[in-house]
């Protein structure tokens, strides 16, 4: 088990080369030797600083910016298959349609125009439908989509 992370320790090591790098200067050239010196390493030390404090802060955010991704990746897939089975369905029930249609025997009665324009009607209604509901299925993942591409690379 490691007691800290890789980052952590690094920037533990580069405050602490620091620490040494100006202790030395102060014991070996005195207070005015170690202000010169930082002088020229201070600019580069608030750098390394500040990008070790957004990495810190910024870490639950980039995080929580991933799991905001998964999730959205997950309701794509599950939008996926929702429009799968929803497609399967339609395919189905056309196919009993046929099936059905073609089963008519000569001896039973025939419908009259007004069933079949009826029947037909609402066939017509339902592809309409169903078309409708997979078109806004499609619109959604497609949404969701664009969100994970945006969220956060991987």
């Amino acid at each position: 088990m490691q007691l800290l992370s890789d980052v952590t320790l690094i920037a533990l090591t580069i405050l602490g080369g620091t620490f040494l790098i100006l202790l030395a200067a102060v014991i070996k050239s005195g207070a005015e030797g170690a202000i010169k010196l930082w002088n020229g390493i201070g600019a580069v030390m608030g750098a390394a600083i500040g990008a070790m404090c957004t990495y810190y802060f910024a870490a639950d955010e980039i995080e929580m910016a991933k799991v905001n991704r998964d999730q959205a990746v997950e309701q794509v897939v599950a939008a996926r298959e929702v429009l799968a089975d929803f497609q399967t369905e339609i395919s189905n029930t056309n196919e009993k349609i046929v099936s059905l249609a073609r089963s008519q025997s000569p001896n039973q009665p025939a419908l009259d125009n007004d069933s079949i324009r009826a029947i037909s009607r609402d066939l017509q209604a339902v592809e309409n439908l169903s078309n409708r509901k997979a078109a806004q299925l499609q619109t959604q993942i497609d949404r969701f989509q664009k969100i994970v591409q945006t969220t956060v690379p991987n």
